[in-house]
């Protein structure tokens, strides 16, 4: 199931780029907005903030899940590369990796 709920997190934020009148190169302006301790990276409480802004309820369990799923180094944190690569992976390398200490490699 959490690839399932995975899939719609990622429309649902392809819908709030679109929303915004964003291109998925500005990826990045939605993370850092969801950052709102400013540490580059999002935390599970920001990914929950920023899932309720979405629209998107998880109970607690699932939040964990998908929050895993998109957490690809498992440091139990989301950085700029791992948040982008999930609605627009083409814009990852080009844009976010700007914001990252390493390469996306994803």
């Amino acid at each position: 199931w959490s690839e399932k709920e995975a899939i719609h997190v990622v429309l649902k934020m392809q819908e709030l780029l679109l929303s915004r009148g964003l291109k998925p190169g500005d990826v990045m302006l939605i993370f850092l907005e969801f950052d709102t301790s400013g540490d580059g990276a999002l935390d599970l409480a920001e990914f929950r903030t920023a899932l309720d802004v979405m629209g998107v309820k998880l109970p607690g369990d699932k939040l964990r899940h998908v929050f895993e799923f998109f957490d690809a180094d498992g440091d139990m944190q989301l950085d700029a590369c791992e948040f982008c690569q999930a609605p627009v992976p083409l814009q990852c390398t080009m844009h976010c990796a700007m914001h990252c200490a390493v390469q996306c490699t994803m």
